[in-house]
Order: structure tokens, then sequence, then C-alpha cells
């Protein structure tokens, strides 16, 4: 009928109605396998699909869709960056309670100790959640990430004990004070 060359071969009939570019059909010579590229621009509904030339070949075919940020899910993405930037922040704050408690080192209470391990502990969690996610990212979900994973939880309920010891002290009234203060009011 003269609506394909040769070079159309093997290549699904699609109508001049369809949008341009929303089809992409392609013949493929199993002989030499090639992958091919489709860029995803919206989001939609998209499907694969494959035609032999001739009913006595079977083959298989692989389809992988990526996304295009790596391969964190679309919905975890924005985590990356927001535990990168917490991680940084959790730094200007213990660097900046470093000096801090430098400066006056000689007035320190107990309970400043503790915060400080506190800041110092949470620098380090956010850094790994941080790296848990780049690393999914990078790699995917394999048994480094799951260790990963577990390293990340032990580590966050480390933080929750942390906290909870830290309000149980401060409820109690322990190292609020210096001892040698509550001597001298008591005198």
């Amino acid at each position: 009928m003269g609506l394909c060359t040769q070079e159309h071969y093997g290549e699904f009939l699609v109508s001049n109605s369809s949008r341009p570019g929303s089809i992409f059909t392609r013949a493929i010579n199993l002989a030499e396998p090639t992958p091919y590229k489709y860029y995803v621009k919206e989001t939609n509904y998209y499907c694969v699909a494959t035609i032999g030339m001739d009913d006595s070949f079977h083959y298989t075919a692989v389809v992988e869709w990526r996304n295009a940020f790596g391969e964190l899910n679309a919905a975890e993405y924005p985590k990356l960056p927001f535990y990168g930037a917490l991680a940084i922040v959790y730094l200007l704050v213990g660097t900046f309670w470093g000096f801090l408690y430098f400066q006056h080192r000689q007035d320190i209470l107990p309970i400043q100790n503790y915060i400080s391990a506190i800041i110092g502990f949470m620098v380090v969690e956010m850094v790994f959640i941080w790296f848990y996610y780049e690393y999914i990212n990078l790699h995917g979900n394999n048994i480094a990430s799951r260790v990963l994973l577990f390293i990340v939880a032990i580590m966050n309920a480390g933080r929750g004990a942390l906290s909870f010891f830290m309000l149980l002290i401060v409820c109690m009234g322990y190292s609020v004070v210096k001892y040698s203060l509550l001597i001298l009011s008591l005198i």
C-alpha cells in the first residue's frame, strides 16, 4: 500500500492523530540486541509491547523503569537533601556549642557535658542517615543498604534513649546546679 518503507519493517503502525513523540516504535534485531532509552517527560500511563516477526521464535525482553535522579523512589528522594542539610545544621550548632563550651569551660555543669554528647551523637546520626539515602540512590537496595538501615535504626533508638535520659536527669534535678553552689545556699 506504500504506507511504510523498508526501514520501517517490524515497527508498529501508528495513526497520524497521535501526539508527536508520544509513541516510540523500533524494530530490534535480536541477533544484536541494543538497549534503548525513552525519556519520560510527564507523568502518565506507559506500556511496552513487543511482537515477534516469526511465530516459531520465542524470546524474553527486559524493561527497566528508572528515575532520572537515581535509584530512590520519587517519594523518598526529597529526604536526601533534607538529611544532608540537617547534618550541616547540626554540625553548625555543634560547632557553636563547642565554642561556647570551650569559652566557659571552668563553669560547665555535668548536664552540659551530656548536651555536648547528644549534639555530637546527632551530627553522626544525621550523617549516617544522609549516607544511607545517598547509598540507596546510587546502588539500590542490596545487602549493604540493609546493613546501613540496621545501623541507622540502632542510632535512632539510641537518640531516643539519650533524649529520655536527659529528660529524666533534668526532672530529677541531677547536675542542674553545681554541688558547691548547693552547699553555699544551705549555709
